[in-house]
């Protein structure tokens, strides 16, 4: 099971401990509940009376969860009013069911509409969006709705907290996630244009190449100078570095072709990476 995975029944499943307690810290022991339709394992129906703080009406909220996977592992969730559903029966049941609690009749009717975006990056590594669009009803400080839209905002902050690990670790795993690069033969005219030029940035007379570079290190060396086409009059010259012994540094430059350019550097860089 991957991150996106979890991410997702993290925020789909309303009724885990976790999410009550967040519902009992924000609103107190107030009327929620959860309906699932029959027949559309997609999706489910959430309810809740939500308190405002002192001096302003509690609001009651129904709201529409439904959810899709793509190929590729992403999940949209979206969410808007209960009464979008295209089924009357059920809309009709869940305006009886608020009608029935005092708390909920008295309440302002409130509404939300947004979409989650999880979309995995590797499979412990996952991005995160929330869209969201909140009406609270009637007439009330915009200091409040700042501070409810911050509340609903910050289930992205808890998914990240409760997941955070080594930066070295998910970057270990970002890489190993990314494809494979294509073939010259898969590139377009426009890749394999800029892809010619860049190595043509090789020319030149050949740099001597540090002892410990590879006899597969010299062959690439090789193929790359021969492709890049006849070598230029300008000679690579080494640079000193106290870094490594095992990385060489050149540099050459290019002189103006018109009078009142400056000349161009290129530099180039060779040594042996090995896997621990």
């Amino acid at each position: 099971m991957s991150l996106a995975d979890n991410a997702f029944a993290y925020l789909y499943t309303l009724d885990a401990h976790e999410r009550i307690d967040q519902h009992i810290t924000l609103n107190g022991l107030k009327f929620r509940k959860i309906i699932r339709p029959k027949g559309r394992p997609h999706s489910l129906f959430f309810v809740e009376l939500m308190s405002l703080g002192m001096g302003v009406s509690d609001r009651i909220m129904g709201t529409w969860f439904t959810w899709r996977k793509e190929a590729d592992g992403t999940f949209f969730l979206a969410f808007s009013p209960y009464t979008d559903y295209d089924d009357p029966t059920e809309v009709g049941a869940i305006k009886l069911l608020i009608q029935q609690d005092p708390s909920a009749t008295r309440a302002v009717v409130a509404t939300t509409r947004g979409i989650w975006c999880i979309t995995p990056k590797a499979p412990n590594v996952c991005s995160i969006t929330l869209l969201g669009q909140g009406n609270l009803g009637g007439h009330i400080p915009q200091a409040v709705v700042t501070l409810r839209m911050k509340q609903t905002l910050s289930l992205v902050q808890t998914l990240q907290t409760k997941c955070v690990r080594r930066g070295r670790t998910v970057d270990a795993e970002l890489r190993l996630a990314q494809p494979p690069p294509p073939l010259t033969a898969q590139l377009s005219p426009d890749q394999l244009a800029i892809l010619t030029s860049c190595r043509s940035l090789e020319g030149g007379d050949a740099a001597p190449l540090n002892k410990s570079i590879s006899g597969m290190t010299r062959v690439a060396r090789i193929l790359t100078r021969d492709l890049a086409g006849p070598r230029a009059e300008v000679a690579w010259a080494p640079l000193k570095f106290l870094g490594s012994p095992f990385v060489t540094m050149f540099i050459k430059f290019t002189p103006p072709k018109n009078k009142g350019e400056r000349c161009v550097a290129t530099g180039k860089a060779v040594t042996v990476v090995d896997c621990r």
